[in-house]
């Protein structure tokens, strides 16, 4: 991580740090951070893919969480964190699977408390890690049904798009 910062700003790159409750705002779109939170941070600060930055990107009524490489145990503890952003009316639209769609990730829980609609699982086809685990696929098509999961392996690249005046749309380009 050092080098990559280092390399960073040889670049010249600004090099942004976030934590809990910080937001980016640009117009309407608003980007926070809701994890890793401090028990997180605490207690598997040694695990790197615990410790990936988490994200919930409004603009309008669209709300996607993108989780990074998360497991279970590190998704429960953003829910509270993820449904206060949210606020009281609020729909998780969009969620980027964590961790490629492991078979770690994704819990039961998480996914009936936050019951996105729309789920994205980025990983490459034949990966040697066997992603998405069955396991994940089927707790997704429990709370999503298996039409609105989508596999960047199977789909290619995958945009989502949305704006106020529309509902969501998902595009592919192989």
């Amino acid at each position: 991580m050092e080098k990559l910062i280092q390399t960073a700003k040889k670049q010249g790159s600004q090099i942004l740090y976030m934590e809990v409750g910080d937001r980016l705002i640009s117009g309407d779109l608003r980007l926070q951070c809701v994890g890793p939170t401090q028990a997180i941070s605490r207690d598997f600060a040694a695990d790197c893919n615990a410790m990936s930055l988490c994200l919930l990107l409004t603009c309008g009524d669209f709300q996607g969480l993108f989780t990074g490489d998360i497991a279970m145990d590190q998704e429960a503890s953003l829910v509270a964190e993820v449904q206060s952003a949210l606020g009281e009316n609020g729909t998780l639209v969009f969620l980027k699977v964590a961790h490629h769609g492991s078979k770690y990730s994704s819990g039961e829980d998480f996914l009936d408390a936050l019951a996105p609609e729309i789920a994205l699982i980025s990983c490459g086809k034949n990966n040697s890690y066997g992603h998405p685990g069955k396991e994940t696929l089927e707790r997704l098509e429990d709370v999503m049904g298996k039409d609105d999961i989508y596999i960047t392996m199977d789909a290619g690249q995958i945009r989502i798009l949305f704006d106020q005046e529309s509902p969501v749309q998902v595009k592919f380009a192989k």
